[in-house]
């Protein structure tokens, strides 16, 4: 490798990470550093939280570089001579990734821009930008991951409710754009873990009393629970007061959705009607016959 032949004039970029909501100690994101329009087979450096690394562009003055960063760590771009370029892109994680560019010195060809992926599992890529003089860029990627919880829950009530019961229910879990969320989840409650098949959905079984919390679901996901038809056996299924056996709902806080079945005595009014009837008149025959007969005892001591 060689230095540059003639010294240009140079400037360059800085690129930070953070991450927002839940951060994992020690987790660390994967990028990748485009340059072009180097000077061919010239040396560079990059800083990266102090330590200097030397780079060589190949021969037709390009390098990629791949770079791994923890939340909180800065690398920076020097020496780049005017008119290269460069463009970012951080690999998918379990993050929803974000990067804005920003140019606080306000000269130069590189203007502020944003952009943002929409749901976690997502690789991301800024635009193409050229070093110019004069100004001072900083390329900020943030991942955010604020996790939620969803928990479900079985109460049987009335007389003829069988607490020992297993009730059957279906989950399924998609993303905020309805791809399906899949893979082991973690459990509390009569579970310890689920596992989401390729279609977003699990099943499991409840008896009354009984609960199971998902964990570390993603903010705005699509939630759908079905419990089993339980009709034949005399059960009437509610949810917040409305008869029903199907709950969706969108994440956007820690979310429990109890199902309650009952099971109790429940005369038809018809039945009812009838059965008061013929009490009346199975009363009225044998008070009518003592009625007469006591008529008859008083004539024959007349």
């Amino acid at each position: 490798t060689r230095k540059p032949k003639v010294e240009p004039e140079t400037n360059g970029f800085t690129l930070t990470k953070q991450v927002e909501g839940t951060v994992i100690p020690g987790e660390t994101f994967t990028f990748h550093v485009a340059l072009d329009n180097l000077e061919a087979k010239a040396a560079y450096t990059y800083t990266l939280n102090g330590d200097e690394t030397e780079f060589t562009a190949s021969a037709i003055g390009a390098a990629d570089l791949t770079l791994t960063l923890a939340d909180g760590d800065s690398v920076t771009f020097d020496g780049l001579p005017v008119g290269a370029t460069y463009q970012v892109s951080e690999d998918a994680s379990g993050y929803v990734a974000s990067y804005e560019v920003t140019n606080s010195e306000g000269e130069g060809s590189v203007k502020s821009a944003s952009a943002a992926n929409r749901r976690q599992d997502q690789q991301l890529t800024t635009a193409t930008e050229t070093v110019d003089s004069g100004e001072d860029v900083t390329i900020t990627f943030t991942n955010t991951y604020t996790r939620k919880d969803l928990t479900i829950s079985k109460t049987v009530t009335g007389a003829l409710g069988d607490r020992n019961k297993e009730f059957e229910f279906t989950l399924t879990l998609t993303d905020a754009i309805g791809d399906p969320l899949t893979g082991a989840y973690a459990a509390t409650g009569k579970l310890d873990s689920i596992t989401l098949e390729e279609d977003g959905t699990t099943t499991f079984t409840l008896a009354s009393g009984e609960s199971i919390t998902i964990v570390g679901l993603p903010e705005g996901a699509v939630y759908t629970v079905t419990e089993d038809d339980g009709s034949a056996d005399g059960y009437t299924t509610t949810v917040s007061g409305e008869e029903t056996r199907t709950v969706t709902g969108i994440l956007t806080e820690n979310e429990e959705v109890s199902f309650i079945n009952d099971r109790d005595w429940h005369i038809p009014t018809g039945v009812e009607l009838l059965s008061f009837a013929g009490v009346l008149a199975i009363v009225a025959v044998p008070v009518a016959g003592l009625a007469v007969l006591a008529l008859k005892r008083k004539k024959r001591r007349s």
